[in-house]
């Protein structure tokens, strides 16, 4: 027995390398447009408005792609989703590396959006579906992780090409088009979610990927009792809160449903009824449209305070504060250091410290670093140290406060405050909300610098930091440990609470 959960153990390892590794190329993808931008301008002659539309078209086919994804997922399963959305990395990675003009150039940038999307749909559900529940929220914080240390190795790339090669742009966009081919390689050795197979009445072929998942020495009986375990999850609807993060159902049928899942006429494994959803759950979207209302707006401020711009446009704020463009890249790939390490402390600290404490923290670190960054772009003289190092520890604490609160809170506040028939409808707005808002913020961002200058710009984002450390602190609770009801009922305490206050604080007026 000890032998064969070894065995379980060790396929784990292997299918957390190799589909965490979507993780690592989604990270790439999202933050190599940092250093290659100041390439990109000089190579297309880029106005203010169209570096934006380069940088924020991904998140357009991000957007598309979180709308259909989820129906490709189900449709085609997840080991052959794996692959479709490596062989749409690859081609947009070529189109974009291959550009000879800023049309061409968004469309592969816009490709690889759609293939981000699939894989933040696709690759967490399937590591959630293979994995008993003591490893989920392991393998669901390394994929978050391993996003991060994407990040840094775009920047790492962006220094040692962008900085020494007129082209190097082309080899940056290049190469995720290696570790795509790598995943699909690897996804060779791994079988299909049981879990979906068993969802398509395809037994026998679930049999044979759980016995691929446990190892040669697993007998008959212990895989009868694994097979009825699956199944047990499966007809109790159990959607595990980590596994939640990234929904499995599509955006568009959570939009037109209201729980947002598929219901079954009993007809068939997977086979999808018309018949209209019980009036209870309507009852249900109804009590929770509040909190609903409460994580989407929690999810624009996430993209619109300014952690997602400095992450992809520092090294042009440091060149516009007279620093080299070599030395912008190298303070870039020190930024990523900083977003990697305050993220895995957070991902360790969520379940001990909470929620709420985390998001307040990283509220508060965001808005004195834009607070620094505004003091340096209205105060310091251009090209100074002073200058210098206000810029680089006012970016430092926009992206670690970012890592800490803003990127790993609200998608856990999305998984966790709502019940199984809800869940999924919840992620599929927040990732719509998330996609839409990094969408306008990063294609507004430079011509609103180039508008208001850096002290206006940068103000600007400190008041948006200031009214979301307001929007937590008034209307969030914690919610580490207990329920959707609960949730709700302490949201509504914290609602009448805060306008006791405010009719308090009016009335002293």
């Amino acid at each position: 027995m000890v032998e064969q959960e070894r065995d379980h153990f060790n396929f784990l390892v292997k299918a957390g390398v190799i589909v965490g590794s979507g993780g690592l190329i989604f990270g790439y993808d999202i933050g190599v447009i940092a250093g290659t931008l100041g390439q990109l301008q000089s190579s297309f002659q880029l106005t203010e408005f169209e570096e934006g539309l380069v940088v924020s078209i991904i998140y357009a086919g991000a957007t598309l792609g979180s709308c259909v994804g989820g129906y490709i997922c189900d449709f085609l399963g997840r080991w052959r989703t794996i692959h479709l959305q490596n062989g749409v990395f690859i081609l947009g990675a070529i189109v974009a590396a291959a550009a000879q003009n800023i049309a061409t150039l968004c469309a592969g940038r816009f490709l690889v959006g759609i293939a981000s999307a699939l894989s933040g749909i696709c690759d967490i559900p399937y590591l959630m579906e293979i994995s008993p529940p003591e490893y989920r929220g392991i393998l669901s914080g390394q994929y978050e992780i391993l996003v991060c240390v994407g990040v840094l190795f775009s920047f790492l790339v962006d220094l040692l090409f962008c900085s020494s090669s007129s082209n190097g742009w082309r080899i940056a966009f290049l190469l995720p088009s290696f570790l795509a081919f790598a995943q699909s390689a690897g996804m060779l050795l791994l079988p299909e979610s049981p879990k979906w197979l068993l969802q398509r009445g395809r037994e026998g072929e679930a049999r044979a990927a759980l016995r691929l998942m446990h190892g040669p020495r697993l007998g008959e009986a212990e895989l009868e009792a694994v097979l009825a375990a699956v199944i047990a999850t499966e007809t109790d609807s159990v959607v595990s809160e980590e596994s939640s993060k990234l929904q499995e159902r599509p955006v568009l049928n959570a939009l037109h449903s209201p729980s947002g899942h598929t219901y079954h006429s009993g007809s068939g494994p997977g086979q999808l009824s018309q018949d209209s959803p019980p009036p209870e759950e309507v009852s249900l979207q109804q009590q929770y449209r509040y909190p609903m209302r409460l994580v989407v707006a929690l999810q624009v401020l996430a993209q619109v305070t300014g952690g997602v711009l400095i992450r992809n446009y520092a090294p042009a704020i440091f060149e516009a504060s007279g620093t080299s463009a070599a030395a912008a890249l190298g303070y870039n790939l020190l930024l990523g250091g900083v977003k990697l390490a305050t993220t895995a402390a957070a991902v360790m600290r969520l379940d001990r410290t909470g929620r709420k404490p985390l998001l307040l923290l990283g509220a508060a670190t965001v808005a004195l670093g834009m607070l620094l960054l505004t003091a340096s772009s209205a105060l310091a003289k251009e090209g100074s140290a002073e200058g210098l190092a206000g810029y680089i520890l006012g970016c430092s604490l926009c992206l670690g406060g970012y890592g800490v609160g803003y990127g790993p809170v609200p998608w856990a506040l999305s998984a966790e405050m709502f019940p199984t028939a809800l869940r999924a409808r919840v992620m599929g707005l927040s990732l719509l909300a998330s996609n839409l808002a990094q969408l306008g913020s990063n294609l507004l961002f430079l011509p609103l610098l180039a508008l208001l200058g850096g002290p206006g710009c940068f103000g600007l984002l400190l008041l948006l930091n200031v009214l979301g450390l307001l929007f937590v602190q008034a209307l969030l609770v914690e919610t580490k440990e207990i329920s959707p009801p609960e949730i709700l009922r302490a949201l509504d305490e914290q609602y009448q609470s805060t306008v006791l206050r405010v009719q308090a604080v009016v009335s002293t007026l």
